[in-house]
């Protein structure tokens, strides 16, 4: 009973993955930027260590 109230929310969820992964195989690191900055924020954070963007496409972490 429960899972046939849940399955719009399923579907929704379905549909959102779809487009966004249609998204993020099209993207470019200056499109994806709002993912690398926190995953690199993280990274930093569970290394101990620092990176740098060096051009428009390329991220550089010192210790890795």
């Amino acid at each position: 009973m429960t899972a046939n109230r849940n399955i719009p929310y399923y579907l929704a969820a379905i549909a959102i993955f779809i487009l966004l992964k249609m998204t993020y195989t099209t993207a470019s690191n200056n499109t994806l930027a709002f993912l690398l900055k926190p995953t690199d924020k993280l990274i930093g954070i569970a290394t101990n260590s620092t990176s740098r963007k060096l051009q428009s496409t390329e991220w550089k972490n010192h210790r890795l």
